[in-house]
């Protein structure tokens, strides 16, 4: 029997988990922890609150899981992609309108003064 070529792209695709969310209580009140692993010791730990512990790998899979967090193994390129809708497209152009215009004011205001600065030392 032949066997089917391996699609090497689809053997690249492995991903390992290496967070969680859990939320426990009702939609209307709960608690959220989260379950990290150390990238560098491969320990998972428990974040309560302020209380940070220890945990084995056995206690990651619940039912209290909400999100969870993978990172793609091997993967040579990463590419991130913000989009954003029209409404947050027209609320960042206005902020930079915004910041642009003060940052117009501001250097209006430092030239007044330094015109008003040279002004006095004439004077005096």
């Amino acid at each position: 029997m032949e066997e089917e070529p391996q699609n090497p792209q689809k053997s690249e695709l492995i991903y390992d988990l290496y967070g969680v969310v859990n939320h426990s209580g009702s939609i209307s009140f709960g608690h959220y922890t989260a379950y990290c692993k150390n990238k560098h010791t491969g320990k998972w730990y428990e974040h309560n609150d302020s209380l940070v512990s220890e945990i084995n790998e056995s206690q990651i899979v619940s039912s209290a899981a909400y999100i969870l967090f993978y990172e793609r193994r091997n993967a040579k390129v990463f590419n991130v992609y913000q989009t954003h809708s029209e409404e947050e497209k027209e609320i960042l152009a206005k902020r930079e309108e915004e910041e642009e215009a003060k940052k117009e004011e501001e250097e209006k205001f430092s030239s007044q003064k330094k015109i008003e600065i040279e002004e006095e030392g004439d004077n005096g």
